[in-house]
């Protein structure tokens, strides 16, 4: 790539001068060993032809590159002064050795969209880089940023099974899962990115992933994302009522907002079809369950609700009970979503709502 022969230039609209962030501590990357700074020529060809082959940054973020970050970060650049501890502590690195960018992507795009026509980098030589290196500097450097976003926790586990599935680069034990998660000096430091819980997640999610030898074990889109996958297989999605299973509170809103009207304007069943956005198929198969559940106990205890009032009102003992055949309920659970990757394959290719007990087929719950 292309550089410039001066230490000042003009970046989004603001003065960058080089010299000064050599009043702050070079940055260090394991792995790697810190040349200097420089500025890259982005009105030159030959850097955008090298920038242009540049991956969309899938071993560090679990989507590759959010361009509602690229957005955030020419509006960060845009609205306040370049900082110089910010890039001095976190820079874009130019992996001189490999002639391409190794951290700081989403910047680069945002350069690259904005039209700038300099680049400020951090030049290094990794002499000796492995995948395991190149991520676990690119995810850390992601941490505590003024531009950008703080990496997610499906950003580790997906970093760590790819190293784990296709690089081969740590063991598929939970052990060595743990210790890349975890560690501050050559892994993740996760503790320091992400909160104890999700760090305990983390862990857990990535090596069951690991051990299946993929990526991803569930299908997860958004209900809007869903309703256009009905659209396309048949379906009318005003007749169907999408339920996310994964906030308890959403039974008694689907009551409430859904079946109830239904019922009292003599409008029919509604048809329900779940979905989840749970990373592993053990736990969706749980949270299904749990929602049929839910939905059975809210709609007994209306039953007693109405006891209670009529006795208390009353003080007649008689009282009424929900018909024990559970098919003569005001709803109908159709089914759900195909989404376990290796279960519902040829189903989500078919345009096929998957009935629940065969969703949850497997849950030791049901078993039981």
């Amino acid at each position: 790539m292309k550089t410039l022969n001066t230490t000042t230039a003009k970046f989004f609209g603001k003065t960058v001068d080089l010299t000064k962030l050599d009043k702050y501590p070079k940055p260090k990357k394991r792995g790697g060993k810190f040349v200097g700074y420089t500025f890259l020529d982005l009105t030159s060809q030959t850097t955008q032809d090298f920038l242009a082959v540049q991956d969309d940054n899938t071993g560090i973020r679990a989507g590759g590159i959010n361009w509602s970050d690229v957005t955030k970060v020419i509006t960060s650049h845009e609205v306040q002064n370049f900082q110089y501890h910010e890039f001095a502590e976190r820079p874009i690195v130019w992996d001189i050795t490999a002639n391409e960018i190794d951290e700081g992507r989403t910047r680069t795009k945002g350069a690259l969209k904005n039209f700038e026509k300099v680049l400020p980098v951090a030049m290094f030589e990794f002499p000796n880089k492995t995948q395991k290196t190149k991520v676990a500097n690119g995810i850390r450097g992601n941490g505590g940023r003024v531009y950008g976003a703080p990496p997610t926790r499906e950003d580790i586990v997906v970093a760590t099974v790819d190293l784990v599935v296709n690089h081969k680069e740590i063991p598929c034990t939970k052990a060595a899962i743990r210790d890349f998660i975890t560690d501050p000096i050559d892994g993740l430091d996760a503790y320091n990115l992400l909160p104890a819980k999700d760090v305990t997640i983390a862990i857990d999610v990535a090596f069951e992933r690991a051990e299946s030898g993929l990526l991803e074990l569930m299908l997860k889109k958004e209900r809007g994302e869903w309703k256009k996958w009905l659209v396309a297989n048949g379906y009318d999605p005003d007749e169907y009522v999408l339920c996310q299973v994964d906030r308890s509170w959403n039974v008694a809103d689907i009551l409430v907002r859904n079946i109830l009207p239904k019922y009292r304007m003599f409008q029919g069943k509604p048809k329900l079809v779940l979905f989840t956005k749970e990373s592993l198929p053990r736990i969706a198969k749980e949270r299904m369950s749990k929602f049929k559940e839910d939905l059975e106990q809210i709609y007994q205890d209306m039953y007693k609700l109405v006891n209670y009032e009529m006795g208390k009102r009353t003080g007649d003992a008689v009282s009424v009970h929900a018909d024990v055949n559970l098919d003569n309920r005001p709803y109908e659970i159709v089914g759900c979503m195909p989404q376990i990757i290796g279960e519902h394959d040829n189903q989500y290719k078919t345009g096929q709502i998957i009935p629940l007990s065969e969703y949850t087929k497997g849950n030791k719950e049901d078993e039981d």
